[in-house]
């Protein structure tokens, strides 16, 4: 009989009851925040018993468990994880464990600490009279799984003695999510002020190195890091993140591609990831003061412009010679309007026709200098679509203003989720797609899964995403800069741990996004469309309803599906 193989997190049991010797364990979904007062929402799940979960090749499924009052005394608790045996087993390395803790004073707790081997941490109080600690678990179905039941276990010591122990099924379905996800969740962020924490910039081996990170992490949640490679009014690149130039005019010319190369290369041929496959989408550094000053657009818009061309001529020049041809590289341009800038338009949620106008400009510029590549897109961010009013402004309305005709040659719209949640906006970004055109919802400001809203809510994204047809989703700033966190309307990553140690740290409303993006590859495979719109509509409308229940009716839908093409083949 095969050896199980097992891994083990160490916990540092601070101040237990000395009385009893219980642990007892609660259970739930990943939907449901745990509290004191709300345990009702949490299943007890005795040391022996089992906890049952499904799901497709490719996808990975998340529950919590709650060590809600362990009264044992000890100092050097630890799990241990088997392999999950059955058709084609797969390993323990498939599963992480992580500790629900509060991070840079975020209350309530927000954040998934990862317990690597030998990792401790103190258990979380959630009352006065009780010792209690959420561990959030992910396990991973390899892509290559065989369809059927698999078979591991989880299980806590105190140090060689067994105090717990459930058993974990997993049933695999017969389908797979695909690797390239059908939505495009775009993780925006200004540029990579966070390296500032630990003292070091992108253009450095250790700075690289950080951000790299955040990319690996952002791909392992089925979602695209894309930081804005120059700075968000001044429009100059951060170090490392656009190549060196030098001369003017027909004469200028990449002086040094290598800090460019060192950053993006990984990313573009897809050498940073285990399954090669590079990045979706990336920021370029075009924007209204690079490669050419603004001052050019001013005084001499010849010289302006040929600038532009030749060094977007340099830029197709080297990305074909390097084989990077499977990325859309996205012109974007975020100004506004001030002090520390000398752009006189709102290019970033444009207002009314002189903003639309000047993006008009851009846009036609971009095709002009990349005709020969259908891979550079320009991209626009507006936020009132379709509006009958803009802030009680009516000559900023988008239509009084003719915006959709000024502004047809843009290729990505990625329009506000206020818009988007009116039935004209969504019409008429449905008649862009019609025309070819990539649409995108962005959230920002309290749009932005908050940290004391329901899970469901961040799961939603995915849900209306589908039922709106977009290509992708933004999330306007990602990862929070500061030691002190707002109530999540700016950030869904933390930089560092509640130990200071820096690295991208997981909020519960990511794992809730990503399970809604999983969920959108499920609604792509049902064939009763017109059913499936009308239960997940149902869903959305009705809180009291069991979330996970519309992912297990996606399922049979799709099973029964294969079932009757099998049927139809014989």
């Amino acid at each position: 009989m095969k050896k199980s193989r097992c891994f083990f997190f160490l916990i540092m049991c601070m101040c237990f009851p000395a009385n009893g010797e219980a642990i007892d364990v609660l259970y739930t979904s990943q939907t449901v925040k745990y509290h004191p007062s709300n345990q009702r929402a949490f299943q007890p799940v005795p040391s022996g018993e089992a906890i049952a979960l499904a799901g497709a090749g490719n996808e990975t499924l998340s529950f919590q468990l709650v060590l809600n009052e362990v009264k044992k005394i000890g100092s050097a608790f630890h799990f241990k994880i088997e392999d999950f045996e059955g058709p084609s087993p797969f390993g323990q390395h498939n599963v992480q464990l992580l500790t629900l803790e509060t991070c840079q004073q975020s209350d309530p707790p927000d954040c998934l600490l990862p317990l690597a081997p030998g990792s401790r941490f103190q258990l979380t109080p959630s009352t006065k009279s009780r010792m209690a600690q959420v561990v959030w678990v992910d396990v991973l179905i390899p892509k290559q799984t065989l369809p059927g039941k698999y078979q591991g276990r989880l299980t806590l010591h105190d140090d060689d003695d067994l105090v717990y122990s459930i058993k974990i099924t997993v049933t695999v379905y017969p389908f797979t999510l695909p690797q390239e996800p059908s939505l495009t969740v775009d993780l925006n962020n200004y540029g990579l002020g966070f390296l500032k924490e630990a003292d070091v910039k992108a253009d450095s081996a250790a700075g690289r190195r950080l951000a790299m990170n955040f990319y690996l992490f952002s791909r392992k949640h089925r979602m695209l890091f894309n930081p804005l490679p120059y700075k968000s009014q001044r429009g100059r690149p951060h170090p490392g993140m656009a190549p060196v130039l030098s001369g003017a005019g027909e004469e200028i010319h990449v002086k040094d591609w290598r800090p460019y190369d060192a950053f993006y290369g990984p990313l573009f041929s897809g050498s940073l990831f285990d399954n090669k496959r590079p990045v979706s989408h990336q920021y370029l550094p075009f924007n209204p003061e690079w490669p050419s000053d603004f001052s050019n657009y001013q005084n001499d818009r010849e010289k302006y412009e040929t600038e532009w061309r030749v060094i977007a001529e340099a830029f197709m020049t080297h990305f074909k010679e390097k084989g990077w041809e499977q990325t859309v590289f996205q012109i974007f341009l975020n100004q506004k309007p001030r002090k520390n800038n000398r752009i006189p338009w709102n290019l970033d949620e444009p207002k009314g026709e002189k903003d639309y106008k000047a993006l008009r400009y851009y846009a036609d510029l971009t095709h002009g200098v990349f005709q020969r590549s259908p891979r550079f897109k320009f991209r626009m961010d507006i936020s009132h679509f379709y509006c009958e009013k803009h802030r009680g402004h009516p000559d900023k309305d988008f239509k009084a203003n003719r915006g959709e005709t000024i502004l047809s040659p843009v290729d990505i719209w990625v329009i506000s989720k206020h818009s988007m949640d009116d039935a004209l906006p969504r019409q008429k970004a449905k008649a862009l797609k019609v025309q070819g055109k990539s649409i995108f919802e962005y959230m920002a400001g309290t749009r932005m899964p908050l940290i004391d809203e329901p899970l469901r809510k961040a799961m939603h994204y995915g849900w209306r995403a589908w039922l709106r047809n977009e290509d992708g989703l933004v999330f306007w700033s990602t990862i929070k800069k500061n030691a002190v966190v707002s109530d999540g309307r700016d950030f869904l990553v933390y930089p560092q741990n509640k130990n200071g140690v820096l690295g991208p740290v997981a909020s519960l409303r990511l794992k809730a996004i990503r399970r809604g993006i999983q969920d959108f590859e499920y609604f792509r495979l049902v064939s009763d469309q017109t059913r499936l719109r009308e239960l997940i509509k149902r869903y959305l409308s009705d809180n009291s309803l069991d979330h996970e229940q519309l992912r297990r009716l996606t399922a049979t839908m799709i099973m029964n599906s294969i079932e009757m093409n099998k049927r139809r083949s014989l």
